[in-house]
């Protein structure tokens, strides 16, 4: 008998110290945390990596440039949501590269975990100016998690002071045309090749190439006019077909030999003038190369005309 109640108090006492030092552990669990690393990179809204991008963190003094391959920026203890001291961090960008928005105020954010161990990610704050994204993965367990934190960044509006006025539609059977109509104040009916691609980027066009009527490369930085006929060809394929009003041969200029090929067009001495030529000398839009046209190319070559080239009351 006493080597049964020997037993049972033996098991008691195994239990009580089994139970005080799992208890504590339990309690140990629920306030442990995670190891978060911050790693950080930027974009623009095409999703175009940006790799000169400074930015800092307010509570630390070391600064981070975007491009840094696997820069780790901060290293983050992540606590449980009830518990006091949730890691808060706050973001402020200190330099952009050219051509991108620099963006005012911080982005705050906070990361905590719920009961059943998700990485919860807030964010208290953000100025208007300035756009984000991010993704929680787990590198080796649970308790390393790696925060990937996207900043992403506005492009500059670009603002083009054009001699000229440009207009992008289909014109008769040619899709896509970029239509230049001269001002009776600038020495140039057209515009050059680095300003339209500068403007067709401030429409959101990226051009990648450019070739004259001729099938000739142009330098994107060129400062050679735009003529009737270039191909402006984007980023995504897509051809845009120059129309110079008035410019007839292709090279920018309204002058004698664009007054020649009209002239020779309507007395039937020249048919083969290519539709979008044929487009370009048909300033005043009626479906025709007459005499009304020829009027207006002379006097533009003259400087005698009073607004853009289209103006009816130029006739």
């Amino acid at each position: 008998m006493k080597k049964i109640i020997k037993n049972i108090i033996s098991i008691i006492l195994i239990a009580i110290i089994i139970n005080t030092i799992l208890y504590p552990i339990s309690i140990g669990a629920s306030s442990q945390s995670f190891v978060c690393n911050v790693y950080v990179t930027a974009e623009d809204e095409e999703g175009n990596k940006i790799s000169n991008v400074k930015l800092k963190e307010i509570n630390q003094e070391d600064e981070i440039e975007t491009g840094q391959t696997n820069k780790r920026w901060l290293n983050l203890k992540i606590y449980p949501h009830d518990y006091t001291d949730n890691q808060r961090f706050d973001i402020s960008v200190l330099e952009v590269p050219e051509g991108y928005v620099l963006p005012t105020g911080n982005l705050q954010f906070y990361l905590s975990r719920d009961t059943s161990d998700t990485i919860i990610f807030n964010q208290t704050q953000n100025d208007n100016s300035l756009d984000f994204r991010y993704t929680i993965e787990n590198i080796s367990d649970i308790y390393d998690i790696r925060l990937n934190l996207v900043v992403i960044l506005k492009k500059e509006p670009i603002n083009v002071d054009l001699d000229c006025n440009v207009d992008i539609q289909n014109v008769a059977n040619i899709e896509n045309t970029v239509q230049i109509v001269s001002n009776a104040s600038s020495a140039n009916p057209s515009i050059e090749a680095n300003k339209m691609v500068q403007y067709l980027q401030s429409k959101g066009i990226t051009i990648q190439q450019i070739k004259d009527i001729s099938g000739n490369s142009i330098d994107l930085d060129d400062t050679k006019l735009i003529g009737t006929g270039t191909s402006l060809i984007s980023d995504n394929g897509t051809t845009y077909s120059a129309i110079v009003y008035g410019d007839t041969t292709g090279d920018g200029r309204i002058d004698a030999a664009d007054i020649s090929v009209i002239i020779n067009y309507f007395l039937g001495t020249n048919e083969d003038l290519a539709e979008i030529s044929n487009i370009a000398g048909d300033i005043q839009k009626d479906g025709m190369l007459n005499a009304a046209d020829i009027s207006i190319m002379i006097n533009s070559f003259l400087g005698n005309l009073q607004g853009d080239i289209l103006k009816t009351d130029n006739v």
